[in-house]
């Protein structure tokens, strides 16, 4: 049998589908056609597969036109082909790892600038989740029971489901697909979502129905993953420009995976509303990770500024400059810089962007104007938590110092003497707030004690997650990456939404370590933007230009 070779397409808008033929043999080849289509075709009518690639090593052959050629697909594609395929009439489908010559870079960055189209126009998405087990059996049935009332028009009127039912909901919410990035633009918007394990189906409406419990009220314990949100959100036009829209959606998905860094922009268009043709010049495989990564930084730089810099929280060790974002990184960061209102206003010309002779197109020096505000002096320990209850139990323990006044020996050799003394000026309630950077949250309790549940376990995971308390020269408390080092310097750059930590370079220049050092108590609204520009005017002495690498 020979090998089947990719044609091009033909038009701007070609796309091809899978005829998946049928077959009672469970265990029979897989035999298909692929045929070109235009998505201008007003008789289009297939369905979109969205699922998760797996073991990329492991490849199996499916036939093509009759049997006459071959074509070999890698990961799990073959997996769902055979759970899809029906027992006497073909299936229709659209599935990225056949349907897309994956070898054409040219024509990989094409089809997935039209993605959003392509699952937009399919008569419904059918999600598949992996293989069956016994718990999902469990689940499936009850679902199977939501489904039949449901497909009759009636309310589903069920008694709350029970904890194994609950159990399994969370361990399915737990599977890879809900962690992927393309998954979200896949089933973004969608009226007509279809869930599977195996062969086991149900709807999004009874998934949905089943996880508040049929009354309304959340059951399963864990947080919903974005992309079951997604299934009833609506492009949102609040943004002003699709540069503010993709900076949210940057942060939206920060905890997404890709096999490809360079997806977890690409990804995103989708979700960028009626300007996401914007974004179309980003879309190319052809450039390396690092270089989309420029050119997203010049993409958001015009509207974001230099708040672009609250995204590199941890460094990177990419072959790119210190100041621009790796998006392809998944630690938390600040997401009020993302999402508040105050993005809205004019950053002003603070900075400007150039080449470095010598360096590749990746490297770019960063020139702005700012004050220093003191070197780091002392470190705690990294905090490392093993999910939300481990940063709970972290927490309450952090909360005791404030109490104990460096009584405790396992305190001090996690953060030294001079940082028990910051931790101890503040009242308790003040300290949870800030180090948790919990927003519109108040302890009117000093000896409150949290669980994993609380939604504090949650901001405190996000704000001290692989980063250290630090303590500056001038005795500020600090939130810091763990990659912090004493000598470091934290500056206050005009336009930034918070305080930086640059690192001196022999040649005068500096490598930014964090755009993100949240510092609780100078001033109180420590996370306000206009503080930094408010100190770098009142300060004119102490103002020179940081040229960041």
């Amino acid at each position: 049998m020979l090998p089947y070779r990719y044609r091009s397409l033909r038009h701007p808008d070609s796309i091809r589908l899978l005829i998946l033929h049928p077959s009672s043999d469970d265990s029979a080849p897989l035999v298909c056609t692929l045929e070109d289509r235009r998505l201008s075709d007003k008789n289009l009518d297939y369905e979109a597969v969205s699922y998760t690639w797996g073991d990329t090593s492991q490849q199996h052959a499916i036939q093509l036109h009759g049997g006459r050629r071959s074509l070999s697909v890698k990961g799990n594609c073959c997996n769902v082909l055979r759970y899809l395929r029906q027992h006497h009439s073909d299936r229709v489908l659209w599935i990225d790892a056949i349907c897309i010559n994956q070898e054409d870079l040219g024509e990989r960055s094409s089809q997935v600038r039209m993605m959003d189209k392509v699952y937009d126009l399919a008569s419904g998405v059918v999600v598949h989740l992996g293989e069956e087990t016994a718990g999902s059996r469990i689940l499936f049935d009850e679902l199977a029971e939501a489904d039949a009332l449901l497909s009759k028009g009636l309310p589903c009127k069920r008694p709350r489901p029970s904890e194994r039912v609950i159990r399994e909901i969370d361990m399915l919410f737990e599977r890879p697909w809900f962690k992927r990035v393309w998954v979200l633009q896949e089933v973004y918007n969608k009226d007509r979502v279809t869930f599977m394990c195996s062969s086991l189906s149900a709807s999004e409406n009874a998934l949905r129905a089943l996880s508040f419990g049929y009354v309304g009220t959340r059951v399963h314990k864990k947080r919903r993953p974005r992309p079951f949100d997604l299934i009833r959100s609506h492009p949102s036009e609040d943004m002003a420009s699709p540069q503010l829209n993709l900076w949210a959606q940057l942060y939206e998905s920060r905890g997404c995976l890709a096999s490809d860094p360079r997806d977890r922009v690409f990804a995103l268009k989708a979700m960028l509303g009626s300007q996401q043709s914007r974004m179309d010049h980003l879309i190319d495989y052809k450039q390396s990770p690092e270089q989309v990564f420029v050119e997203t930084a010049r993409f958001l730089l015009p509207v974001v500024g230099l708040r672009i810099l609250t995204a590199t929280r941890h460094p990177h060790n990419r072959n790119m400059s210190s100041w621009i974002p790796d998006w392809s990184q998944n630690l938390p960061v600040n997401g009020l810089i993302f999402l508040t209102a105050n993005i809205m206003e004019p950053t002003g010309d603070s900075f400007t962007i150039d080449s470095i002779p010598g360096a590749t197109e990746a490297c770019l020096e960063l020139r702005s104007f700012g004050c220093r505000f003191g070197q780091v002096a002392h470190l705690s320990s990294i905090y490392s938590f093993n999910g939300y209850e481990d940063a709970a139990v972290k927490f309450n323990s952090l909360m005791q110092v404030s109490n104990a006044r460096g009584n405790n020996s396992e305190s001090m050799d996690e953060m030294g003497q001079e940082i028990i003394d910051a931790i101890t000026r503040f009242r308790k309630s003040r300290l949870a707030y800030s180090l948790s950077r919990s927003w519109g949250f108040v302890f009117k309790d000093e000896n409150y004690i949290i669980d994993s549940g609380h939604e504090v376990a949650h901001y405190f995971f996000q704000s001290l997650q692989q980063c250290r308390l630090v303590l500056s020269s001038g005795g500020n408390l600090a939130i810091a990456p763990a990659a912090v080092e004493c000598g470091d310097v934290f500056c206050l750059l005009s336009g930034a939404a918070t305080a930086s930590i640059l690192r001196p370079v022999p040649d005068g220049t500096w490598t930014l370590i964090s755009g993100d050092c949240y510092m609780p108590h100078v001033p109180d609204n420590g996370d306000e933007p206009s503080w930094i520009d408010d100190y770098v005017s009142e300060h004119p002495d102490e103002r020179e230009v940081f040229r960041i690498r």
